[in-house]
This record gives structure tokens, sequence and C-alpha cells, in this order.
């Protein structure tokens, strides 16, 4: 088999060089950016647009707020998905700075991905993160350009987007743990299993399968617990109609929705609203 051919970028000859790192918004208008490796690390994140990132041989999808990062001597690049222009900003650094970082703060493991990093190290961030983020590139680069500043930058990632290490689903890979963590959201289970594969950039099959080996669910037994602890807190906490409810988890049928909430809860959704009203009785 033929090795495909590729330049190997060396952190002294980039714009960077003598810099504590170099941080570049790219609005990337080419094809593609051919696959290389480089002796620095590299952090990145997708702004607008989509693209396949290649990494190690493997190839993942980048939406906006994905999260990537590219370790010495990763083989990647970069291409094209539906011949649009695609932003992204990145940012390079010697890997001495995060070693420092690790050693000082006697942080082990991987502060970002945990125990279950996989090859392809990307996180598909919520919209909320990838804001935060990309903010704090942007004040990373309007600032003083010290190692200072970059180790700031570092941490504040870390203690952001850092994997809970005691989480209901902690013992997923990155990628499936963070579409889980945006599948609790109901914009996400209301559209039903088929919303992991836009989350997770897998196919159902496959999300299916680890998701089952690592929390002993399925997807639908995943989703369906989701709407039924959503349904049950709307019950309790609002006046929602019921058939409001059951639209928003995603019901087609309200038939469809007393009848797995009634299993689920051992009541249907109105006996279930009214035995709370008489448990808590609203003061005269």
């Amino acid at each position: 088999m033929t090795m495909p051919s590729y330049n190997h970028l060396k952190y002294k000859n980039c714009s960077g060089a003598g810099k504590p790192f170099e941080l570049v918004f790219h609005n990337v208008s080419r094809p593609e950016v051919n696959l290389h490796t480089h002796d620095f690390m590299e952090i990145f994140l997708m702004q607008e647009g989509r693209c396949l990132h290649i990494v190690n041989g493997e190839e993942i999808e980048l939406a906006p707020n994905d999260f990537g990062f590219a370790i010495p001597d990763d083989l990647h690049g970069y291409r094209w998905i539906d011949g649009r222009s695609y932003r992204i900003v990145n940012l390079a650094f010697p890997p001495g700075c995060m070693r420092r970082i690790l050693e000082r703060h006697s942080i082990e493991g991987d502060p970002f991905w945990g125990a279950k990093a996989d090859r392809k190290r990307i996180r598909r961030l919520t919209a909320d993160d990838g804001t935060w983020m990309e903010g704090k590139f942007r004040d990373l680069r309007s600032g003083p350009q010290s190692e200072l500043a970059l180790e700031h930058f570092l941490l504040s990632l870390m203690l952001r987007i850092s994997p809970s290490s005691d989480g209901p689903f902690d013992k997923c890979p990155s990628w499936l743990r963070d579409a889980c963590v945006l599948m609790v959201k109901p914009e996400n289970f209301s559209q039903g299993p088929r919303r992991f594969e836009k989350l997770s950039g897998r196919t159902l099959p496959h999300v299916s399968r680890m998701l089952r080996q690592s929390t002993g669910k399925t997807p639908i037994e995943l989703v369906t617990e989701l709407r039924m602890k959503y349904a049950a807190e709307k019950l309790l906490s609002s006046s929602a109609p019921i058939h409001e409810i059951s639209a928003d988890c995603g019901f087609a049928s309200l038939g469809r929705f007393y009848s797995v909430f009634t299993s689920w809860h051992g009541t249907s959704p109105r006996r279930y609203r009214m035995r709370s009203s008489h448990a808590f009785p609203a003061g005269k």
C-alpha cells in the first residue's frame, strides 16, 4: 500500500516562531488543505460551514462548534464537502507548554477527552460553549502574546469543557459522550434516535452498539427516558396543556404519549399532575 505524500511542518518555521503561540482565523476557500504532520500542538474550532477533517487515516465531518486537537506527528488535513468555503480558527503552540501545565497542576489523563479519547480527538460543543470558546480565542488574539496568556487560555478551556468524572455518560467514548450530553436538550430528544446521527457524525447502528456497550441502553431507551423525565418535570412545574408537552417531547400521537408515560410512571399524565397538586395544594 502506497503511503500518501505529506509535509512535516516545524514550529520554528511558522510565522509564530519565537513566540509562545500562533493564532489564526482562517476563511478557507480552497478545496483541500493537504495532509501534513507537525512538531507542535494544534487546537481548532469550526466557526462556520462544513468540511472533512482527515486524521490518521480516518475522516469526520466538522460542523460549527466542533472543537478538535491535533498532536505532534498526527497526519491530518481538511477537505471541502460541498464546494463552499468554511471558517475555522487554529491555535498552534509548542508541546512543552501543555506538558508544564499538566505537571504543575498534577493533571492526569487527557484534560479534554478523559479516559475514552479516540484518535480523531473531536468534540461537538454546545452553542454556548462554542460561543464562549470563540470569545476566548479573540481575547487571546487581542491580549499580550505571552506564555502566561496561553496558559490562562488553556486552563480556562480545561475548566470549561473537561468531561465529568462521575457523569452518566462517563464510560462512553468522547464523541458519544458529547452527543449524549446534547441529546438531553428537548430540541434534540424530540427528534428521536435518528438525531444521534447528526450530533455524533456516526451511523445509528454504530451509535446503538457503542451506547449499549457503554451504558446498557439503546438509543430509543435513552430517548424515551429523557422524554419521560422532561414530561414529568413539565407536568409538575407548569400549567402547559398535556398535548403541548406531548408535542414538545416529539410524540406525533397524544395516545402514544399517554401509553408510554403510563408505562413509565405507573399512572396517566393527567393523574400524575393531579396527584402532585393534591400533595402540594396551593396556598389560600
